[in-house]
């Protein structure tokens, strides 16, 4: 059987978004950003993994990502809502015509 982790960011009131669906209040840099890039180079959404320089990192601990609309949209309106190496889904169908990567 399978291991399955939850790795989520979260705020103390227990939402992964703020009110307006913004995320741009989770903190990214210094130690944490360095310890996420060690760790959990997979978490990296595709676009930022080679300007962040682990572009050939190799996933180390998750291979599917299961995400909301309100986490999966952002990306797919950005060009890629997919991360590398690992497999997207998202909890309700994709209104979308555009590509999926897989």
């Amino acid at each position: 059987m399978r291991k399955l982790a939850y790795y989520v960011a979260v705020t103390l009131d227990g939402y992964i978004a703020g009110p307006d669906g913004q995320y741009d209040f989770f903190p990214f840099g210094g130690e944490e950003a360095a310890a996420i890039l060690a760790d959990f180079p997979e978490t990296m959404p595709t676009p930022a993994r080679e300007p962040l320089g682990i572009a050939d990192r190799a996933a180390q601990r998750f291979d599917t990502v299961i995400m909301g609309r309100a986490t999966y949209d952002p990306g797919l309106k950005a060009g890629s809502p997919a991360r590398t190496p690992t497999s997207s889904s998202t909890s309700s169908p994709v209104r979308s015509s555009a590509p999926i990567r897989r």
